[in-house]
């Protein structure tokens, strides 16, 4: 499945560069199935149990402009290298802020010196 592993422990990983806009594009763009496969389990197993969902997740949107901004163009960027709305992408990237009461799986984004890497 991925580069440095096998089964469901694998890393998908791809080589970014550019401003933090351009490297979200490019994940979204390489990771589209990847991430609508994460947003249907992760994205609707919030909205099936919680029912303040988008309340939660604009003031972690608040809190995310503050603190890590780039973070939000990295965002932007996937969702349109996705095809993937926005918002629902901002709710699965930020999953673990969102709804640290429902550990089901881990979905992860970690930079590193050779560009992005996506677990799932």
């Amino acid at each position: 499945m991925g580069v440095g592993g096998k089964g469901n422990s694998a890393l998908l990983m791809i080589g970014t560069s550019g401003p933090m806009y351009d490297i979200g594009k490019q994940q979204g763009e390489k990771f589209a199935g990847v991430l609508e496969k994460c947003a249907v389990r992760f994205v609707g197993l919030m909205g099936s149990r919680r029912t303040d969902l988008d309340q939660v997740a604009a003031r972690v949107r608040k809190i995310v402009e503050q603190d890590s901004p780039h973070l939000l163009e990295e965002t932007a960027g996937m969702a349109e290298g996705s095809g993937m709305n926005k918002d629902r992408l901002f709710k699965l990237r930020f999953y673990g802020i969102i709804a640290p009461h429902h550990p089901v799986e881990c979905s992860a984004f970690a930079h590193q010196l050779l560009g992005i890497l996506l677990g799932v």
